[in-house]
This record gives structure tokens, sequence and C-alpha cells, in this order.
């Protein structure tokens, strides 16, 4: 079973029920984390938001999602990882779904021009010339070679 940190773990579950007919409308949903000690799951979707689909296939689908990447991925404690300026990175596995093409999965983390740049990143990809903006689950950080 694998970890998660909760924003991966949202970006993973939108993308899941995204791919699912009739819940290509579906905009955020919200994860509260469960501590019992008798359950093997830590986490459960509280708040589906959707701008298109039928509400019941929507639900119905939130549930079939949540019920299999329950018995794949737990919840971590700790925060995402906050990435600076200079930082080596590469295309995390969500990552390298959401961004085909890309002729090289590494790069380095570019300083933000913007204030308010949220949850994204702007990455310079090697042998790249222009910056790419991502959210930060789509990359993580280069180990030591």
């Amino acid at each position: 079973m694998s970890i998660l940190p909760k924003s991966e773990l949202i970006a993973l579950i939108l993308a899941e029920i995204r791919k699912r007919e009739g819940c290509e409308g579906v905009d955020s949903i919200a994860i509260q984390e469960t501590r019992h000690p008798r359950l093997a799951v830590n986490w459960e979707i509280s708040i589906i938001a959707a701008s298109s689909g039928d509400p019941a296939v929507v639900q119905r689908t939130a549930a079939a999602v949540q019920k299999y990447l329950q018995s794949r991925y737990r919840l971590s404690d700790r925060k995402a990882h906050q990435f600076q300026a200079g930082d080596r990175v590469r295309l995390s596995e969500l990552g390298r779904s959401h961004v085909p093409g890309s002729r090289t999965a590494v790069g380095t983390v570019g300083i933000e021009k913007h204030r308010n740049a949220g949850d994204s990143v702007r990455v310079l990809f090697d042998g790249s010339r222009r910056s790419m903006r991502l959210h930060h689950t789509y990359i993580e950080p280069v180990g030591p070679e």
C-alpha cells in the first residue's frame, strides 16, 4: 500500500473520477482523514463539486473510486514538499500521465514571477527553451545521483 500526501491523493482521485463516463464535469473533491483503530483505511471522500453531470452518477462513481483507491493508498501525515528555485525535479507518475510528449522528465525549478503562484511551480525541463507551470503534485524531487 502506497502512502500519499493529501494533495497528491486528491489529484489522483480527481483524475480517476474524471476518467469515468458522465463525470468529466467534476471540479473538485475534499477528503477527510479518518482515525479509527479498527479501520484499515484512513481517508474518505467528503465533498464533491461538479459543474455538470448527473449527481447520482457522480456519487456512485466517487464511491466506487474511493473503494478502489482506499485499498491501494493511505493518507500521509506529512505536508507536501515545498519546492524552491534551483531544486532539481522530475515528473511524478501523475505528472507523466498529464504531460504527454515531454522530451525529458527532469528539470529545474525556476523563480516564480507572480507572488500568488498557489500550488503551482515553474519548471524548466532539460533541453527545453521555455519553462512550464505545473501543479506541485506533477513533480517530485530528484534524489542524489
